[in-house]
């Protein structure tokens, strides 16, 4: 009897992306306080292990209180390889 094995051949770049890192949403927006002074404010949505999923996320949130008083591109989705450092790498000052 022979055995048939059936394998995932995806290997474009999103899908191997997608298998070493993930996706972060975040919603920013601006808001004037009691002077009228600009003020960016931003809110963390979550993590998604592909860029489709964090779309839906969007498509789920754009509708409801709060977020439909604000345009789609406030919504950054944003994504992190595993084991990469990126940020900071030239360290920091203290302001």
């Amino acid at each position: 009897m022979d055995m048939i094995i059936y394998m995932n051949m995806d290997n474009s770049k999103d899908s191997m992306k997608e298998r070493n890192g993930f996706y972060v949403l975040d919603f920013v927006f601006d808001v004037d306080d009691d002077n009228y002074v600009c003020i960016e404010r931003y809110a963390f949505i979550g993590i998604f292990s592909t860029k489709e999923n964090a779309n839906n996320a969007i498509d789920d949130l754009i509708n409801k209180p709060g977020f439909k008083d604000h345009p789609r591109e406030c919504f950054y989705i944003r994504f992190y390889g595993l084991n990469e450092l990126k940020e900071w790498m030239t360290g920091f000052v203290k302001l």
